[in-house]
């Protein structure tokens, strides 16, 4: 289809409801938009990576892949954040389309 290529693009960002949501300032849209850039881009390229950066931090777990349990509790950090998703056991809701993800 795309002569064995994969095309990738992604954005930062340009309304203030948008960093409002995570609670993140506006000016930081920007260098984080640019370290996530590099992440991704490592991320995408090595097998297996750690990242220590100034806005984002991951760890390598077993087989390079996060436990189980880093995984939840990331996942639970990220929707505590979030003004319109809540958590119901291990079902996460966004109140804005009311779709249920387990």
């Amino acid at each position: 289809l795309c002569g064995g290529r994969c095309m990738f693009g992604f954005g930062r960002g340009a309304a203030t409801t948008e960093y409002e949501g995570f609670r993140i300032p506006m000016e930081e849209a920007r260098p984080r938009f640019a370290e996530s850039a590099q992440l991704i881009t490592k991320a995408l390229t090595d097998e297996v990576f750690e990242w220590d950066g100034e806005y984002y931090k991951l760890i390598k777990g077993e087989d390079g892949n996060p436990t189980k349990e880093i995984y939840t509790n990331f996942i639970k950090d990220v929707t505590r954040k979030l003004s319109k998703i809540t958590i119901d056991e291990n079902t996460y809701i966004c109140e804005t389309c009311k779709t249920r993800y387990k």
